[in-house]
């Protein structure tokens, strides 16, 4: 080898030249919406429409994708209806029958008859009259304070049922919760109290463009959300994406495997279709004070107080609690394949 140039030397045929080396592949950004990827652009779309995609996961269902959109309460319908009722009740009073009027004029007549009779009668019955209506009256007299008794002492039973009432809060009435005006209000993909679920986005899609009724078709941005979406944009956000079916198992395992954001972020979307399918029953489990809202309180306080307040959760109550809740929102879910 000494001597030779390195010109002399020839390459040998398995070796890799400049020229024979692969390229290597190009970035393609038009794909990695298609692979699951929240883009920016993906955000960014769903964003100026005020909707967003969402994944729930169900026990025994599997994953599904619906749309979600928060709406803020400009009034308070409830309250034009209340008024509404008051005043049909108003004119229906107002509209009584004449023929009542007619016997009440009446009445006036036929007492002066009885009374010009009356006085036709010999004396000695008048005298046995007044003695029988005087014996009457203090039949009526020793009634009437039996009566005042009873009735002093169911009003002070009364009065200490509703003191109960108080605290335990059950003097408010049942039925849906009312969002006040300038709060905000979930509204899904949903029809008459159902929600719809999809097992992948193209179904998503399909749904969305077909004239089906439902509840987001009011929106302002939905004809445009129907004219623009694709498959490729059907994302849902990390802060989206919520697993139902790992709840009650990590409740049953213990306050040391409690995962917070899991249960935390369950309890938003379960009071949010609560209020949206109307599942009275789901909003009472959840309603501020109860066992359940209890733990959501205890898992976001920090340090030593939200361990304490932890302490007094018992898990298999709250996983029982958290069950029936689970159990009835998939009672109330359509599936699209």
């Amino acid at each position: 080898m000494a001597g030779r140039h390195p010109e002399d030397v020839e390459p040998r045929e398995d070796a890799v030249t400049d020229d024979d080396a692969p390229e290597a592949p190009e970035d393609d950004a038009s794909d990695e919406a298609g692979d699951g990827e929240r883009t920016e652009r993906v955000a960014e779309y769903w964003a100026a429409l005020g909707i967003d995609p969402v994944e729930i996961a169900l026990p025994r269902g599997g994953v599904g994708l619906t749309l979600r959109q928060y709406r803020v309460v400009e009034e308070e319908p409830e309250d034009e209806l209340d008024e509404e009722l008051e005043a049909e009740a108003l004119a229906a009073a107002e509209e009584d029958d004449p023929d009542d009027a007619d016997e009440d004029e009446d009445a006036p007549r036929g007492k002066r008859a009885d009374a010009d009779d009356d006085e036709d009668e010999d004396d000695e019955t008048d005298r046995r009259s007044r003695r029988g209506a005087a014996d009457l009256d203090d039949e009526d007299d020793e009634d009437d304070e039996d009566v005042r008794d009873r009735r002093a002492r169911d009003f002070d039973d009364e009065d200490f049922e509703d003191d109960e009432d108080e605290v335990t809060g059950d003097d408010e009435q049942p039925g849906r919760a009312r969002v006040a005006a300038g709060e905000e209000e979930a509204v899904f993909l949903a029809t008459n109290g159902t929600l719809h679920l999809f097992r992948d986005a193209e179904s998503l899609v399909a749904f969305v463009k077909s004239p089906a009724v439902h509840d987001l078709a009011g929106s302002e941005s939905w004809a445009e959300l129907v004219e623009t979406i694709t498959p490729d944009l059907v994302v849902p956000d990390d802060e989206d994406r919520y697993e139902l079916d790992l709840v009650v198992d990590n409740l049953r395992g213990g306050r040391d495997v409690w995962e917070r954001d899991l249960i935390i972020g369950a309890g938003e979307l379960a009071r949010d279709l609560a209020y949206a399918l109307h599942l009275t029953e789901v909003e009472a489990v959840l309603a501020s004070g109860s066992p359940l809202d209890d733990l959501d309180e205890a898992l976001r306080a920090k340090g030593f107080f939200g361990r304490r307040k932890l302490k007094k959760i018992g898990a298999e109550q709250a996983a029982l609690a958290w069950r029936s809740v689970i159990g009835r929102i998939s009672s109330s879910v359509e599936w699209h394949d």
